[in-house]
């Protein structure tokens, strides 16, 4: 054994050893704990944006920026204004006066009932007050046909037929088992646009005729040679309202002027079509855009008068188009 005056300064010197120890893995341990931090961060992955959060423009787990939608497109123009102060007549005695001395212009009128209440007789009554104005008009019939329509007329002492053959009244008649929804609308506003089409050009022959001095049929068609408008003006011939047709059934078919066949030719072709095709002058195809929509047919003039006639048509259809 030491002796206690050794042992002393030996144990302190041991102390201090240890102490020192202890100091210096505490300085170690505090300067290692932020490399080791920073260690972690640069290993830890980065979390995923959380949802609604902003989203990373770069990065692993950068969101692809969304295309750009179109600017939506310009609203339409609204419809013009009813005409309050204008009516239309309603053809049935009585009934106007109950609804402020007629039907507003460019409006729509519901008319419902059960079978037999008289909703067929009332649009026809209202579209011969209009042709008696010479209004042309389009009944359109998914039931009835017409001659079902001309019987219902005639029965009621109506001038339907006279209306037809002047061509201010047409029957649409389409059948629910042929035609499908929508289809409707389209066939529907076709005819209207070739109803008034037609009416410009009837309107201007009618007027360069009477500029003429010489009265006239007008026949107007569709590109399938359908009648669409038809005029035989005062001191006509009645047998010209025939070969009007035929001049405007054969112009729509040919698409072509008629009268330019040799007229061996035009004898030999009336007679295998049963008298359906002419080659008389005075039918001329309509043509919109270089593609024919239908076909004008003019008779009781000279030839270069009904081509004449013709011609004053087509130009203000034209004119109408811009």
């Amino acid at each position: 054994m030491f002796p206690k005056s050794q042992s002393q300064p030996r144990g302190r010197i041991w102390k201090y050893c240890l102490f020192i120890s202890l100091w210096l893995l505490r300085l170690t341990l505090l300067a290692g704990l932020p490399l080791l931090a920073s260690a972690q961060d640069q290993q830890k992955p980065e979390p995923p944006p959380a949802a609604g959060g902003p989203q990373n423009e770069t990065g692993p787990y950068a969101i692809p920026k969304k295309a750009e939608e179109p600017p939506p497109p310009p609203p339409e123009a609204p419809p013009p204004p009813l005409e309050v102060a204008t009516r239309l007549g309603s053809g049935i005695p009585g009934l106007d006066p109950l609804l402020g001395q007629g039907f507003l212009r460019r409006s729509v009128t519901l008319v419902s009932g059960s079978p037999g209440v008289g909703k067929t007789v009332f649009g026809l009554q209202y579209l011969l007050e209009g042709a008696a104005r010479r209004e042309p008009g389009l009944y359109v019939t998914l039931e009835e046909g017409p001659a079902q329509l001309l019987a219902t007329a005639e029965a009621m002492g109506l001038p339907l037929q006279a209306a037809l053959d002047a061509g201010l009244i047409q029957i649409l008649y389409l059948a629910r088992e042929n035609i499908r929804a929508g289809q409707f609308l389209t066939i529907v506003a076709d005819r209207l646009t070739a109803l008034k089409a037609a009416r410009v050009v009837l309107d201007a022959c009618v007027a360069k005729a009477a500029e003429m001095g010489v009265p006239q049929c007008v026949v107007i068609v569709d590109n399938g040679g359908h009648l669409l408008a038809f005029a035989r003006m005062d001191g006509a011939k009645v047998l010209s309202t025939f070969t009007a047709t035929q001049k405007a059934q054969t112009a729509a078919s040919s698409r072509a002027a008629t009268g330019a066949a040799p007229q061996d030719f035009g004898v030999n072709l009336g007679l295998a079509s049963g008298g359906r095709v002419t080659n008389l002058k005075g039918g001329l195809p309509i043509l919109v855009k270089g593609k024919v929509v239908g076909a004008i047919g003019i008779g009781s003039g000279a030839p270069d008068q009904d081509v004449a006639v013709a011609e004053a048509g087509i130009e203000a259809l034209h004119k109408s188009l811009g």
